[in-house]
């Protein structure tokens, strides 16, 4: 009874102000992640003297994927030792140093270097910020802030890119300043209450049984994947097939990716408004469904309007992914989620590196762009299909 109490206390007592720090965590992973592209071509242009600079410029531009993709996989440790708040706050520290340090290096070398801490930084904030809300939150709270986090992430493509291509006009070093924006969320979450305590030692979160869970089986890992490349390839490939069929003005080459993510937006709302009332594998179904439709649309498709109309129906599958999946992981391993949560966010984040290594030899093989994606398509039908058919959630609705 008083640890009830105690943690219903501590659930109201959660201020206004603490939702931030929790919705907002994403607009620290799209910077670290996902806010290089306006800077890479001045970084090509001032280090053109430098051996293999093309490449050192996609290690610049990858590097932060790949540390968070494996560091991933070690927050639950670090988080059961220190707690959820020291880690959330030294990673924000982290990032906002390691970040912003890059606009004094002179040395692409130390650019990469400090891309790698950033991504490790990056993997404690999302980390912390997802058992925050598992252990702050009510089912309600949960469902709702889980929804936000995706549709912050969204706007904030919207919105930072301008921003981070407007400080790059000026030269690529102020570009990465806008790392020191994690800075002002130290305050926030140091207002946030302290976990009630350490994990249980029965280790229910632990990869083995993380992975043999109903909730967490390999259908659910396959299908992280599986999305996380699907993703990869909504936002890569229509400019791509716009302009191998003579699109070449740049502001119609946009239009695909923006549409993308105000699909991210729509989606990310409408798990927040129907998340408590479908069965989980219906949700999943869902999602897939969407995800398919649009890269067949897509990949049907010969003009700007009709690509963009795939890339906002994919779009919007893409932007409810995350939430159901992480309230899945949270579900699978309630009382220690912050392995479980790793995990899901090595796989849907790491097969995003793997994306070329699958997408261009299968491109290669199926006679380009179009068949490729509709293999992706295929793909979705079939693990909908899977989640239809197996109904791996009967009892359970996915915020519950």
């Amino acid at each position: 009874m008083g640890a009830n109490s105690s943690e219903n206390g501590g659930r109201a007592s959660l201020a206004r102000s603490g939702y931030i720090p929790l919705a907002g965590s994403n607009i620290i992973v799209f910077i670290g992640l996902f806010s290089l592209s306006p800077i890479l071509p001045s970084l090509n242009k001032d280090f053109a003297g430098l051996a293999h600079v093309d490449v050192l410029v996609q290690y610049v531009g990858a590097a932060a994927s790949f540390s968070f993709a494996v560091a991933c996989l070690f927050c639950g440790w670090a988080i059961a030792r220190w707690g959820y708040r020291s880690v959330y706050i030294g990673s924000l520290l982290l990032f906002g140093l390691a970040g912003s340090s890059a606009w004094l290096s002179d040395s692409l070398y130390e650019i990469i270097l400090t891309r790698v801490i950033v991504g490790i930084a990056c993997a404690g904030v999302v980390n912390c910020a997802l058992v925050a809300v598992n252990s702050l939150l009510d089912d309600h709270g949960k469902a709702r802030v889980l929804g936000l986090q995706s549709v912050v992430g969204n706007i904030s493509a919207i919105t930072l890119l301008p921003l981070i291509g407007e400080l790059t006009s000026t030269g690529w070093r102020a570009g990465f300043l806008v790392h020191s924006v994690s800075l002002l969320f130290i305050p926030l979450v140091m207002r946030l209450p302290k976990a009630s305590g350490p994990a249980p030692a029965d280790h229910s979160g632990s990869l083995g049984v993380l992975v043999a869970a109903s909730l967490m089986g390999p259908l659910i890992c396959l299908t992280a994947v599986f999305v996380g490349m699907a993703m990869f390839a909504i936002s890569m490939f229509p400019p791509i097939l716009l302009f191998k069929m003579g699109f070449s003005d740049a502001r119609l080459l946009s239009i695909p990716p923006t549409a993308a993510v105000l699909g991210g937006v729509v989606g990310a709302f409408l798990v927040m408004q129907i998340g408590n009332r479908l069965n989980g594998a219906i949700i999943f179904s869902l999602v897939l469904l969407a995800m398919s439709t649009g890269l067949l649309v897509i990949s049907l498709n010969h003009t700007v309007v009709g690509v963009s109309v795939g890339t906002f129906i994919a779009g919007s599958g893409s932007g409810a992914f995350a939430p159901i999946l992480y309230a899945a992981a949270i579900k699978a391993s309630a009382l220690n989620p912050a392995p479980a949560l790793g995990l899901v966010n090595t796989l849907l984040f790491g097969s995003m590196l793997l994306f070329p290594a699958v997408a261009m030899p299968l491109s290669e093989a199926l006679g380009g762009a179009p068949p490729m994606l509709m293999a992706f398509v295929l793909g979705g039908l079939v693990l909908a299909g899977f989640f239809v058919a197996g109904n791996r959630f009967p009892k359970h609705k996915i915020h519950q």
